[in-house]
């Protein structure tokens, strides 16, 4: 057997810290046990003592796991907590997380302490009594210590007041819908199934039986604040979809695709213009930018940043699963452009001999259905064939070229040819669909007039620079704006 991939980092045998800058990091750790074992459903059953100066520079605590400690947790809502025994609060690093493939949590940390990774029941309806708790908890306020504990086993009530045999059929009911109709891939070990293939209800935490849980939930403390696990409800990501702070039109909200064009305007808006570049995951007002890729690293300014709203980040990014797959013919060489919820992607080396060069594909984005195809043959012998660049979409206009030089102008809707030229050997452009052959004569005297870029430049392979429409177009672009990938 061989060992990990020299590529990963090697799952760490027991609880390490990692500078996460150059200048290192001073913090000491060692395995240390749960000091609110008693007053969380959730944990895994581990946790580290941190040690060092009281400001660390940024620090990644790795926390290794056995893969029976997720069992009754759901793995993709475990967040690492700062715990202090003391005060008997526990206090979420929202920038943590859980690697399930090589078996440890992290966490991003800048101060020492006892650090402690608790996630959600992984029980529908355990969890949501967390939940319905978690959310009084918001209401009520200045609680003694009886009043925590009476709300928290109210919360619990469907748990402990129903009978044994109505509270197993209820969970394997929520247990079956789930798994049979879930678009999130579920783990093998998460599903449990008994006699003629039966779903059993998920497991519950710490592995415990249901009688076994109705007997713990009333010896269950709860520390100031609610339980910890309250406070994955609330976690500081947006939405993917963030609309405007006011009420819009019906339908509300707004069906996929967001605003009806021209909103943005122009379509695309071409951030980060009008706004700087802003030292900030996302720039302000992110609902009233576009969320187009349209171009080779995003924009005309290549700067590589996304705009539109979105939740992805370095601590979600574990949780995202595989919405569908769409098979495409060859091999995909380029970055797809993303454009008003559609996928252009070309591919390279095309089997089969016919057209045996590579295929341009438009994808809506929320069916995974293919909505048109356009086909460059086989040009002059070369190590790779098709689409070596990213297309770049403007308008209902798509430009993108095909190896080894030749530059086609599509129509972003049916993806039929409108011109293409040749940038290898200096041919004429062909005329497409009635157009002009003139256009590398008009482009050619627009690019000497405007040497230097502007909000009209394509990034694609090679980079182009419009005038206004398809029959507008140069051959030769300023070396500025090339773009090689």
């Amino acid at each position: 057997m061989t060992g990990p991939s020299p590529a990963l980092p090697a799952p760490p045998r027991r609880a390490a810290v990692i500078g996460a800058t150059d200048e290192g990091t001073d913090a000491r750790v060692r395995s240390t046990r749960n000091p609110l074992d008693r007053e969380t459903l959730g944990d895994l059953g581990i946790a580290a003592r941190v040690s060092g100066s009281n400001q660390l520079a940024l620090t990644i605590l790795l926390l290794p796991f056995e893969r029976d400690a997720l069992r009754g947790v759901d793995p993709l809502s475990v967040r690492m907590f700062r715990v202090d025994a003391r005060g008997r609060t526990a206090t979420p690093v929202w920038n943590s997380g859980i690697n399930r493939g090589l078996g440890y949590v992290w966490a991003k940390i800048t101060r020492p302490g006892t650090y402690v990774p608790i996630g959600l029941p992984r029980d529908r309806l355990l969890q949501e009594c967390v939940r319905l708790l978690a959310q009084e908890r918001r209401y009520a306020e200045h609680e003694s210590r009886e009043q925590r504990d009476e709300l928290t086993q109210a919360a619990f009530a469907p748990l402990t007041e129903t009978t044994e045999d109505e509270l197993r059929e209820l969970r394997r009911l929520l247990a079956q819908l789930e798994v049979q109709t879930s678009g999130r891939p579920l783990d093998p070990h998460e599903v449990r199934h008994g006699r003629g293939g039966y779903i059993l209800p998920f497991a519950l935490p710490h592995g415990l039986k249901q009688n076994e849980l109705r007997d713990a939930l009333p010896q269950l403390e709860t520390p100031p604040g609610g339980l910890p696990e309250e406070a994955l409800f609330f976690p500081p990501e947006l939405p993917d979809r963030v609309e405007p702070p006011w009420p819009g039109p019906r339908p509300w909200p707004l069906p996929e695709g967001g605003f009806p064009l021209p909103i943005p305007f122009p379509p695309p808006w071409l951030w980060p213009r009008p706004f700087p570049p802003l030292p900030l995951p996302r720039p302000p007002l992110c609902w009233f930018t576009s969320p187009n890729w349209w171009t080779y690293h995003h924009d005309a300014q290549l700067s590589g940043h996304a705009s539109g709203c979105s939740a992805i980040n370095s601590a979600t990014v574990g949780s995202l699963t595989l919405r569908r797959t769409v098979p495409v013919n060859g091999d995909v060489a380029i970055i797809p452009t993303i454009f008003n919820g559609k996928i252009y992607v070309g591919t390279v080396n095309v089997p089969g001999g016919s057209p045996g060069g590579g295929v341009l594909y438009k994808i809506d984005l929320a069916s995974g259905a293919i909505e048109a195809t356009f086909a460059t043959p086989v040009r002059s012998p070369a190590y790779f064939q098709g689409f070596g660049g990213s297309p770049a979409v403007v308008g209902d206009r798509v430009y993108i070229s095909a190896i080894p030089g030749r530059v086609h102008c599509l129509d972003a809707n049916t993806l039929a040819e409108l011109w293409t030229t040749n940038q290898c050997d200096k041919e004429t452009p062909t005329a497409g669909a009635g157009r002009s052959s003139s256009a590398a004569r008009c482009m050619s005297a627009a690019a000497r007039a405007n040497p230097e870029p502007t909000a009209s430049s394509i990034a694609s392979t090679p980079a182009m620079v419009t005038c206004s429409g398809c029959s507008r177009q140069t051959s030769s672009p300023p070396e500025s704006t090339t773009t090689p990938t």
